[in-house]
């Protein structure tokens, strides 16, 4: 029997009123029982929340701890690379301050040499001051300092590997006679029979001198040589064959090519393997009225140290039309055989005025004049000397856009 059946029993012994009485403080025990019950109950309830809690936050201590311990390992391992790098740098460093006291001897070793030039440039200068005459360039009437194509070959005689030359095209022999004068030994070519005869009478039996009636192209054979006639009133051109060729480009109306002679051509390649000319020949000057292109391809394989020869540009009366070549093309061609370097010497229309320029590829325009090649640039560099002491030079620039 359990408690409350025990008190019941015990109270209906001891009479009604009492029982009311403590029946009324059973319930009060059994409500303060269910009270404490529910507070128990509550309080383990509380309790298993704490725990998941509790055990939440020990799970999250020990990621945390984990993360700690990855964060530290991570950590050596950075400050292991910075340690690394910062021995690479001080590494750097010391090869920088190595270097840079190299630099500073080097330095040091400059300004040594400078020091050294500069006394001697001014021992130099000193010497150029009180004992050398000063460079002068002097002005004359006679053939070579009017033809300054001339005088330019002439100049080049103590540069050249040897003194021998051709002029080919020589016409009266003006030319040939200022060569053989600076020393060189000249072979001359002339086609025009009645003009060859005139060379002869020039210039045959002085030293050095060997004179061929012939014409000279890219392949041997005959061909038909165009003689000009003066028409002209004031005859204006005092000997008209000059101007002869194997061309019939355009002329000048009080000019025209007025009949053909016969003439026989050859090639420079078969004059060397003939004989006829030496093989070490320094300068070939060609003067042929628009047919220059072709003496060179009779070249062959020949490389010859200066090449002189003549255009017209395309706006000269002589060059409107049958033109065999532009200066643009003779220049093109001399490159693909090895000539880098190249001055062109041109006047206008009816002006003995000259001015030349140097490595360029187009004529002025209007012009007509020399243009002479060069494979040494240090025979180029006295030629370019030469010209800047004697001529003004031309120079180009863009047309300004509008």
């Amino acid at each position: 029997m359990n408690l409350r059946n025990r008190v019941k029993q015990l109270l209906k012994m001891c009479g009604h009123a009492f029982v009311g009485t403590v029946h009324d403080r059973l319930n009060d025990v059994d409500r303060q029982l269910s009270d404490l019950k529910a507070a128990a109950d509550s309080l383990a309830e509380q309790q298993g929340d704490l725990k998941a809690a509790t055990d939440s936050l020990a799970e999250a201590d020990g990621a945390l701890l984990q993360g700690g311990i990855r964060t530290l390992e991570e950590l050596k391992s950075v400050q292991a690379e910075l340690r690394r790098q910062d021995a690479e740098a001080r590494h750097r460093l010391d090869e920088v301050d190595a270097r840079w006291n190299k630099l500073l001897d080097a330095v040091a070793q400059i300004e040594g040499v400078q020091n050294h030039l500069r006394r001697a440039f001014e021992k130099q200068t000193e010497v150029l001051e009180n004992e050398l005459v000063r460079q002068v360039c002097v002005e004359s009437d006679d053939y070579e300092a009017v033809n300054v194509e001339t005088g330019l070959l002439t100049f080049l005689y103590s540069y050249l590997p040897t003194r021998k030359a051709l002029d080919v095209g020589a016409h009266l022999g003006d030319v040939s006679d200022r060569l053989l004068r600076a020393g060189y030994e000249v072979y001359a070519f002339e086609p025009a029979p009645a003009v060859f005869e005139k060379l002869k009478q020039k210039l045959e039996g002085r030293k050095g001198f060997t004179a061929f009636q012939s014409a000279l192209g890219s392949s041997e054979g005959e061909a038909l040589l165009h003689m000009a006639t003066d028409l002209s009133e004031a005859k204006w051109y005092e000997d008209p064959t000059l101007l002869s060729s194997l061309v019939t480009h355009s002329m000048p109306p009080e000019i025209p090519f007025s009949h053909t002679v016969p003439v026989v051509v050859k090639t420079i390649s078969g004059l060397h393997q003939s004989g006829l000319v030496p093989e070490d020949i320094a300068l070939v000057k060609i003067d042929t009225e628009g047919f220059d292109l072709e003496v060179i391809r009779g070249m062959g394989d020949h490389r010859y140290p200066v090449v002189a020869a003549e255009y017209f540009d395309v706006r000269h009366p002589f060059g409107q039309s049958g033109l065999l070549y532009t200066l643009e093309i003779l220049i093109g061609e001399m490159r693909n055989r090895g000539y880098l370097w190249h001055i062109v010497m041109h006047r206008d229309w009816h002006c003995r005025h000259t001015a030349y320029y140097c490595n360029h590829e187009r004529a002025v325009p209007g012009t007509w004049g020399n243009v002479i090649f060069f494979r040494d640039y240090g025979i180029f560099s006295q030629a370019q000397s030469w010209c800047s002491a004697v001529l003004p030079r031309t120079y180009f620039k863009a047309v300004a856009q509008t």
